[in-house]
Formats: structure tokens, C-alpha cells, sequence
């Protein structure tokens, strides 16, 4: 399945002991980055909150197409992995372009110390 910086995505994550569990994702690669590749990078959403130094909030007015629960959701900026096409389970929409713009500043900083402009 194609995808497109900002996709959310449904992919087998990596939970730790080898095992792995569908999590949505949201990618973070640009286009020339996953042509280049044929791989991309995506961080982990989730309804546990977990270590709140690494989470960004996602509110639904964030993303294309808000999830169908009312659970809160989290992306775990420090659950970056790298994927192809072929491990998309499906998309589910997109996040807006400011909030991706937000959500990867708060990453930077959060995950590698580095402040951007």
C-alpha cells in the first residue's frame, strides 16, 4: 500500500521480546526519503500515555479522519521504527499539517534535545 508523509497507519509495531501488536502510526519520512528507500519511518499512537516526557496528545480535530472511540491518543515520540509498504495492515486518514508540524518539533526537542525553528 502506498503511503504519504503524515498517513496514519495501521502496522505490526514492535512491542518489545520479539513480539509485535497493530498500533496505529503515523509516518514521518518524506516522499524522496521513502521512494529513495522503499522504506519509511513511523512513530507509534497509542491510548496509554505511558512516560510523559515523550507524548504528544493528538486531539481528533488533528487528523482527517478522528478515531470512532473517545479514548485519548498518544504519540510515543520515542517509538520511531522503520517500515516498507508492504507491512501497512491499512491507512486510517492523516494528521493536519500543523499538527504534524507541532507533533515533529515536540519530537525533536523530546527525543534528540534539538530545538527546531
Amino acid at each position: 500500500m502506498k503511503v504519504n508523509q503524515r498517513d496514519v497507519v495501521f502496522i505490526n509495531f514492535p512491542v518489545g521480546y520479539g513480539q509485535f501488536k497493530p498500533h496505529p502510526a503515523i509516518v514521518l519520512s518524506s516522499q524522496a526519503a521513502i521512494e529513495a528507500e522503499d522504506q519509511f519511518l513511523a512513530v507509534m499512537i497509542s491510548h496509554n500515555a505511558g512516560n510523559e516526557e515523550f507524548i504528544f496528545q493528538l486531539q481528533p480535530e488533528m487528523l482527517t479522519q478522528p478515531p470512532k472511540d473517545d479514548l485519548p491518543s498518544f504519540v510515543k515520540c520515542q517509538l520511531i521504527d522503520v517500515f516498507t509498504e508492504s507491512e501497512v495492515i491499512r491507512r486510517w486518514g492523516s494528521i493536519k499539517p500543523e499538527a504534524f508540524r507541532q507533533m515533529v518539533k515536540f519530537l525533536n526537542l523530546s527525543v534528540f534535545e534539538v530545538e527546531c525553528k
